[in-house]
């Protein structure tokens, strides 16, 4: 119809024939010209689908070993988490999908709690959810490393997690691990009572099995126990990323509590926050404990009304504490202009989905395994103009896959 208006147009003019038909190939090059430049260029400069760009922080807090039945026990022993599924909004239908701790871990940061045959499981895949205690098992010409970390739990060098995505991106990501003694510590770290201050569970921490964090053949062989900062590990990325949650500040000056202090200046886009053994629930801790951690933590958060603006908080836990499945209580708080006030979900999500959340919000694209064809849960936020199809999604992998930033990691 257009090129037909065209050459109607000329023809009308009194040009020639000759004349007609040039024009007319211009004027399909440029349509064909400006149709591919939108194939190219939509994809990548699709906002993000959830929060329509107004979210600048993610703070993923992970706790321990609770299922969420709905009953009495929870909430007696939880009033604050309880509470506050009335003011901000809940997965209602939020299933684990691994048992023991590491394969939740693994999926919410890597999409998958399998990788690919290695050497020291005789070629075989690896699966942390059928492994049932990964820091405790041996097998033949398996390389170990005492307490905690395994060799055969570490994800092999081709194995990337959420991380990559932001520094693809060029946005910011740290974990803050509670009790870790030093940034990137790849061994337990406990007393042998329970005691605050002194109970970091290795395997709560994913990052440092991923080789592309934590440096390439660089684990140590031997437990540097007590803990000494030339001993914890990890090369100078994993150091500036994997940090300790707390007070006295690491070798960098970098702790959670001075980020959050100065709020949206030091805070990074995404930070994955896991309390110890005490506060998180597991080994020595309890409902009880566990809400009254959240309490004490989120209390002044949500007081920084400048910080929250721009902010969402999720809170998940990593399993029900059994083989089998359940709900997990999974909340997502923020701005009434982000999230929804006193909603509650009826969809099926699990980890997964909250990790296609958190690469939706940043337009990060996905890692390609099963966050990839996961549903994010966008009916937890407030409908914006924004969208991402999931062709777009996919697009993003291929973005984000190509090795082209240096000044992180020399992908």
């Amino acid at each position: 119809m257009i090129i037909r208006k065209y050459r109607d147009r000329a023809l009308g003019r009194g040009m020639n024939a000759r004349s007609v038909v040039v024009i007319v190939l211009m004027v399909i090059v440029v349509l064909v010209v400006g149709a591919a430049t939108v194939l190219l260029v939509s994809p990548s400069a699709a906002p993000p689908i959830i929060g329509g760009g107004q979210i600048q922080h993610v703070l993923l807090i992970v706790f321990e070993d609770e299922p969420y039945p709905g009953g009495s026990t929870f909430q007696r022993d939880a009033p604050y988490l309880t509470g506050l599924i009335s003011t901000y909004a809940f997965a209602g239908n939020y299933q684990s999908i691994s048992f023991p701790s590491l394969g939740g871990y693994m999926a919410l940061t890597g999409g998958t709690q399998c990788y690919p045959p290695e050497s020291q499981d005789g070629g075989v895949g690896h699966c942390l959810n059928l492994d049932p205690y990964p820091e405790n098992d041996a097998s033949p010409n398996d390389t170990r490393l005492p307490p905690g970390l395994q060799e055969e739990d570490v994800q092999p060098s081709g194995v990337k997690s959420i991380g990559y995505l932001f520094d693809q991106k060029g946005l910011t990501w740290r974990a803050f691990e509670e009790d870790m003694p030093y940034p990137c510590y790849a061994f337990d770290y406990h007393s042998n009572t329970p005691t605050p201050g002194a109970e970091y569970s290795v395997n709560h921490n994913p990052f440092v099995y991923y080789q592309t964090v934590y440096g390439n053949g660089s684990y140590p062989t031997t437990d540097p126990y007590p803990a000494t900062v030339n001993g914890d590990g990890g090369d100078s990325y994993c150091r500036q990323h994997v940090l300790p949650f707390t007070s006295t500040p690491t070798w960098n000056g970098e702790t959670l509590t001075s980020d959050l202090a100065n709020g949206s200046v030091n805070m990074p886009n995404f930070a994955f926050i896991i309390p110890d053994e005490v506060h998180g629930g597991g080994d020595y801790g309890n409902l009880s404990s566990i809400d009254g951690w959240a309490r004490s933590f989120l209390t002044p958060i949500l007081s920084d009304s400048s910080f929250v603006a721009h902010a969402v908080i999720f809170m998940t836990f990593d399993d029900t504490g059994s083989p089998c499945c359940g709900e997990l209580y999974t909340i997502a708080i923020g701005p009434p202009s982000v999230v929804k006030q006193g909603y509650t979900s009826s969809i099926l999500y699990n980890h997964y989905s909250l990790l296609a959340t958190i690469e939706d919000i940043f337009g990060l694209g996905n890692l390609g395994r099963n966050d990839a064809s996961a549903t994010p849960m966008s009916d937890l936020f407030i409908s914006t103009h924004a969208s991402q199809t999931p062709v777009d999604r996919q697009v993003g992998v291929a973005v984000a896959e190509s090795p082209t930033r240096t000044d992180h990691r020399p992908w």
